[in-house]
């Protein structure tokens, strides 16, 4: 079948392989991923575009009040019999997004191949809340033009990184694969997960195992994060990456002493900031910690990473800490087994949430905004009243994974772009195999 959105130029469709005994209920969890969108918003299927025919009915139609026959109890092959042979899709009634679905070739059963397979499809799917088919005309005429008005810079800013012409078939086709997986049901969806991911770490397998209220948006979010794309940086990266640690090792050397409130001594952190070139606008000389957030940043995540520990007015480097001081190699493989860092559970599954907003290119606050309180609360989180997480409880949460990644790349989550070595490293520390060096 061959899946086009109604009134939009240039098409945006999708080329489909499906089983015609699908009910259309399950038709609509695959177009929604085939297409892109994010099932927010309520949609039917309709026999004809004459609108005195009343739509199928979905589950919602009928909770208020509706008469009809449900998408439950209709299969594909009962509306799609003959090629050419046509039906269609409405999603987003604000929105008025339609699609035409046409059946193009009847082929026999495969019952090696799966359910639904994507074959062929062009362009992004539209944002969603872009105002329908004229909104998104105005979106695309401001990106290929430029903006001319306010409101045309206001939408540009709101769209974001949005890219008309990115679409990739095999990247979709994997979501598809665990959409199929997640209708099946939260267990089938962990095992696939596994299958496809090649061996998670044992933090993200936890996070799959006790997902169950929102697997399918599980499913997108570690798809989206491309996991068996696994890539390790270069030696020199590597050193790169990991000597804000390791000369934080070679000032604290066998002890350090601290100021009597417990802070780096102001040369120290002095030195740390022209050593580390980390001169920034902050308040103050530069010279205390306590107002100097990349120095205090730097000490804090070294001691959750197991490096430093405070003795008796002292900063003393760890048995860990000695084993890795001036040793790139061997901090590479400790950070990226330490991953995600927390001492609760919940920290730990933020911190995965975090990682896998990296590893898919993506700032951790902007992710976390959009679906960490739906992903923790799918894996048994909950705040006061059993409500989902907040947003800030989430963010919180993720934080010592989040301060981890920052270290390391001069402030990479202040910009909108994720450094491609960050995306590796994410990679890494959510994969089993992630202490294979790949040069």
């Amino acid at each position: 079948m061959r899946i086009a959105l109604d009134e939009v130029e240039p098409p945006i469709w999708r080329r489909l392989d499906v089983a015609g005994d699908l009910d259309l209920a399950e038709l609509h969890e695959i177009l929604q991923t085939a297409m892109g969108w994010t099932d927010s918003h309520l949609h039917n299927f309709l026999a004809s575009r004459d609108r005195r025919v009343p739509p199928i009915l979905t589950d919602f139609d009928e909770e208020e009040g509706d008469e009809g026959v449900n998408e439950r109890d209709v299969r594909v092959d009962q509306v799609l019999q003959e090629v050419g042979d046509e039906f269609y899709y409405a999603y987003d009634f604000g929105d008025g997004w339609e699609h035409a679905i046409r059946l193009e070739e009847v082929l026999a059963y495969d019952d090696s191949l799966p359910r639904a397979r994507l074959l062929a499809g062009a362009r992004a799917c539209p944002p969603e809340d872009c105002g329908g088919p004229g909104g998104y005309a105005r979106l695309v005429e401001a990106m290929t033009h430029g903006p001319r008005t306010a409101a045309e810079r206001d939408l540009l800013a709101w769209a974001g990184d949005w890219d008309q012409e990115a679409f990739s078939v095999e990247e979709t086709d994997g979501l598809l694969r665990l959409t199929l997986t997640s209708m099946a049901g939260s267990a089938g969806m962990a095992a696939s997960l596994r299958a496809i991911g090649s061996g998670f770490s044992d933090m993200l397998a936890e996070l799959v195992d006790q997902s169950r209220r929102e697997p399918k948006l599980l499913a997108r979010t570690i798809a989206a994060a491309e996991l068996d794309h696994l890539e390790i940086p270069g030696p020199a990266t590597r050193r790169r990456l990991m000597h804000p640690w390791l000369h934080l090792l070679d000032v604290v050397g066998d002890g350090l002493a601290l100021t009597s409130a417990g802070w780096l001594p102001p040369a120290v952190v002095s030195r740390l900031a022209t050593d580390l070139d980390l001169h920034e606008p902050w308040m103050g000389k530069g010279n205390r910690e306590q107002n100097f957030p990349p120095v205090k940043l730097l000490r804090s995540t070294a001691m959750d990473l197991g490096l430093l520990r405070k003795r008796k007015g002292e900063l003393l480097p760890t048995a860990a800490g000695r084993r890795l001081t001036g040793d790139p190699e061997g901090m590479w493989h400790h950070l990226v087994a330490s991953l995600p860092l927390g001492r609760t559970p919940v920290q730990n599954h933020a911190g995965a949430i975090a990682l896998l907003a990296v590893a898919s290119g993506e700032q951790p606050p902007d992710l976390i905004r959009r679906w960490g309180s739906d992903l923790l609360w799918s894996a048994g989180w909950a705040s006061e009243g059993n409500v989902p997480p907040l947003e800030w409880d989430v963010l919180e949460y993720a934080r010592p994974t989040w301060n981890a990644l920052r270290v390391i790349h001069d402030s990479p989550l202040s910009r909108r772009s994720v450094p491609e070595e960050l995306r590796q490293l994410a990679r890494a520390a959510l994969r089993r195999s992630r202490l294979q060096v790949v040069e």
